[in-house]
This record gives C-alpha cells, structure tokens and sequence, in this order.
C-alpha cells in the first residue's frame, strides 16, 4: 500500500469521526474499533520504515503516543482489572463518556501526525546522491562530552538519592518539585534536558555507542522505576530513532517489538515506587499488558479537558496556552510589565490541571492541542507534529545534524505527556546546551560528511 493509499485511509476515517463523533452507540465497540486503527497505523508505519528510514522518528515518536495515550484501552480491552492495577478505582476513568472523548481525540491526535507524516515523507523526497558516511569528532572531544554526560548523572544521582534522600514519585513529587527543595530543585529541573542534550551529543560525536548508553543506563535504572519514564524514555527513544536513519543502528522490527515488550515490562513495576505497594505482589503482577496500563495512565489530561470543554468551565483557548511560554519568556528578559507568576498563571495547562484536580499528572500534546482548537486542532497539530518529524528524519538521512530542529523535536517528545510550557522550556535548555557544548569544543560537535568512506555500521 502506497503513502497516499495510507493518508486516504486514514485521512477519511479521521474525516468520519469528526463528522460523526461516534461510529455507533456503543462505545464499547467503539473503543475496538479505536484500538484497532491504532495497531494498523503503527503496524503501517513500521513497515514503511523498512524502506523509508527517515520514517523512524515518526515511528517512535507515535509508538510512544500510543503507549502513554491509549495503554489504559488495551490493557482493559484484553480484560485486565485497570482498577485493580492502581490500588483502588479509578475515579476518572470511570466517567464513560468523557474517556471515550478523550480516546477520540487522542486518536485524532494520531491519525493527524501519520498522515501529515506521510505526505511529508512524498514531498521531502531529498535523497543524497551517494550513501553517507558519518565521520565522527576527534576522540577528544567524544571523551569530554562523555565525561561531562558522566558528571551530570552523578550529580543527579547524589542529589536524589543523596541529598533528597527521595525513594518514590510520590515523593519526588512532594519534594524536588516544592520550594522546600530550594537550590536543588532549580538543579534537578536542569539536569534533566542537560543529561538528555550530553547523551544525544556523546552518542553522535563517537564511533562506540557502548559508553555513552552505559552512562545513560544508569541514570535510567534509578529514574524509570521511581516513576519519571518520559525522562527515560523520551531522550532514549529520540537518540535511536536518529542512530537507525543514520544507518548506525539495525533495529528489526522483532527487536523493536522485544525492545518495547521489556520497557512495558520494566513500567508495570512502577506501583512500588508509586506507592508502598509489595514486592512480591508486584513481582507476580509484572507483565506487559500491566506496564501498558501504567503508561496509560497518561491519558487523565485529556478526560479533564474534555471534562472542562463539555461542562462549560472552560472554553477554547484558540492558542493562548501556545504563546504563553513565549510571552513569559519575553518578559523575563524584559520586565516592561509585571509577569504573573507561574504558580498562578492559568495559562500554563500544568498549573491549571494541578489547581483544578489537586494532582502532578503532567499534561498531553493531545490535550493542548484539544484545549485550544477542540478535535479539529487535533488532526492539524498532529500534522504539524507528523511533518516536522519526518523532515527532521529526511535531515539526517542526508548526513545533517540540525541542532534546531533537534530541540525541537526534544521538545516534541517531551509534550508527549508534558503541557506545552514544559516542552517548550526542555527544548530551549536542550538548544542553549547543545550550542555552548559545540562552541566550547570549537564546533567539534558537528558531524562531518565523508562521501567516500563506508559507512561505520553498529560499532
């Protein structure tokens, strides 16, 4: 099946929800159907992605999107007790109708971010002429970049488990996200885009990957269980879609497939470090489908908003929520007015979900995305998003390293289950980092292009 058979497909059944809202009463068969169009798209994309490298950042980033949007769906859809799995029932989800709207959009989100993908990956056709070798920095220059990935994670380490002394989410949550945590917590809110900018720099300015993904692995066996996944997961999943349009890593869809079973896995032990919850209970209940719902968990943003939008206490923000960060940021810099304070600032869907509901739970693209422009914005901004990351993937098929776009497209990952503000400010840590790393090492960061020499393969 070609691309525009794809977009066709799926451009019209996006068409159709819109037009119709549900495809039959029953959202029960609904929510099938939904689960349904979900594995085919992706089931689609990877496919592509066999002749279509630059496919791979796309790929990823919608995998990921799926897992934190609709893991709750087929976990339950396969007859889990999703209530069961969070130590109580799940108020939120029981509210029927707002969590078939919220899978609705998020689906739409999804639908829209293929499609605006495929028809990118038709229009951007630049191909190089001759296959592209990546010639990597001077080994100096590696081994620094490495050391300072090595320092950051130790010092996160120390001031987490250290000083902070934190052992759950619940308490990071309470803590290092309080003033009570003062200096360090301003710490810890840059360490995490730093560690993320220093892993995709080191693992891009060296011709082993084993050493940067050892250091990376150890942040990531303390940080995943105690419940800060996108932290992981988001900076992991960007750095090997990147490596496999680079050619630098082989990753069959077996592996791709072992790679995301064993990550579902690894979540579903996140009830210990959500709450006192017993080992052996949770050793027993570990399993993929139990990680999906954890992940899934992900999708309470969009239920709020949809809650928010159909009862009258919100309205369409019509991009407010957008230019937002950019206001405060310009603000900062030039305090021509008073700039409200992030705490209270409503604009900020973060603030606003923590005021209404009374808990952390971090925000959704397809929440935003519903909140300013309602569905319709969610088929567009899932274009925009879809298009944006296959033009990065055409980039660096033909042997560039934006850093621009790289930013962006952290930022991108991190929205995921993160408010815009929170994406948007991990993605201007991530630029200023990568641009005072290429200027300290006098440019030694950028990729240089060999057109004769081979390829370096998975070294």
């Amino acid at each position: 099946m070609t691309s525009f058979a794809a977009v066709a497909i799926f451009g019209s059944i996006a068409l159709v929800m819109l037009a119709m809202g549900s495809l039959t009463q029953n959202h029960r068969i609904s929510l099938v159907f939904y689960a349904a169009v979900v594995i085919a798209s992706l089931g689609y994309l990877f496919w592509r992605t066999r002749d279509e490298l630059a496919i791979s950042v796309l790929s990823v980033f919608c995998v990921l999107f799926s897992a934190f949007h609709f893991g709750l769906l087929l976990a339950d859809l396969t007859g889990t007790d999703v209530h069961r799995l969070f130590g109580g029932v799940l108020g939120w989800y029981l509210r029927e109708d707002l969590v078939f709207g919220a899978y609705r959009a998020s689906l739409l989100f999804l639908l829209g971010t293929v499609c605006g993908g495929l028809v990118a990956v038709k229009v951007w056709r630049r191909r190089p002429r001759h296959r592209l070798a990546i010639q990597p920095t001077r080994r100096r220059t590696a081994r620094l970049v490495l050391l300072f990935l090595l320092m950051s994670v130790a010092a996160w380490l120390i001031i987490v488990t250290g000083i902070l002394g934190i052992r759950n989410y619940t308490e990071y949550n309470f803590v290092a996200r309080s003033a009570s945590a003062g200096i360090f917590g301003f710490i810890l809110m840059i360490l995490y885009p730093l560690i993320a900018a220093l892993f995709f720099l080191a693992v891009n300015a060296s011709t082993r990957l084993g050493p940067p993904f050892l250091v990376f692995s150890v942040f990531g066996i303390v940080a995943f269980p105690m419940g800060l996944r996108g932290e992981v997961l988001f900076p992991l999943a960007m750095v090997v879609s990147v490596l496999v349009v680079q050619g630098r890593l082989h990753l069959s869809i077996w592996r791709g497939l072992a790679g995301a079973y064993a990550v579902s896995v690894a979540s579903s032990f996140g009830r210990i470090f959500r709450a006192d919850t017993d080992l052996s209970e949770a050793i027993r209940g570990a399993s993929g489908v139990t990680g999906l719902a954890e992940m899934g968990g992900s999708l309470r943003p969009v239920v709020e908003v949809r809650a928010w939008l159909d009862s009258g206490a919100d309205v369409l923000r019509w991009g407010e929520t957008y230019y937002a960060p950019f206001e405060r940021t310009v603000l900062r810099l030039f305090p021509i007015v008073e700039r409200e304070s992030a705490l209270t600032d409503e604009r900020l869907m973060n603030t606003l979900l923590v005021a209404r509901t009374g808990g952390n739970y971090g925000f959704s693209i397809a929440a935003e995305a519903l909140v300013n422009f309602g569905e319709l914005g969610c088929v567009l901004i899932g274009a925009i998003s879809g298009v944006l990351l296959v033009i990065y993937g055409r980039q660096i098929e033909c042997g560039r390293m934006p850093i621009i776009l790289s930013a962006v497209v952290f930022g991108l990952f991190i929205h995921i289950r993160q408010g815009f503000v929170t994406a948007y400010g991990s993605a201007l840590l991530f630029l200023v980092i990568c641009f005072l790393v290429s200027f300290l090492f006098e440019r030694g960061i950028r990729l240089k292009l060999n057109r004769t020499a081979s390829s370096y393969g998975t070294q």
